[in-house]
């Protein structure tokens, strides 16, 4: 008797899967940040001291991809029952030419 097996495949296609928007969504999360980290008066002065930014800025990201909004890979199952898997491009965009740029300026900045 020939016994065969059958694999669930989960559908893990996150809420945004194209690289520009969720490049946008990181980028507004951590301009929102570093803005209200900022600030000098108010709540926000007062939730910084106990939090500090770079805790939520690194939060916030790991909040997005746990909660399914944001994903590096994922697996998209189609009606049929066909599986494909993705995969986000941003690593590798963000290493090649964002960090060099940044350290370009940042050594501009140099006195």
């Amino acid at each position: 008797m020939q016994e065969t097996a059958t694999q669930i495949i989960e559908d893990t296609t996150p809420l945004f899967t194209n690289d520009t928007i969720v490049f946008g969504i990181l980028m507004v999360a951590l301009g929102f940040i570093f803005y209200t980290s900022s600030k000098k008066q108010g709540p926000w002065k007062a939730f910084y001291s106990i939090v500090p930014a770079l805790f939520i800025a690194y939060f916030i990201p790991a909040l997005l991809t746990t909660t399914g909004v944001i994903a590096p890979e994922w697996t998209s199952v189609s009606p049929t029952g066909e599986a494909t898997s993705g995969k986000t491009s941003l690593y590798y965009v963000a290493s090649r030419y964002l960090l060099p740029a940044a350290l370009v300026l940042m050594t501009l900045s140099i006195d």
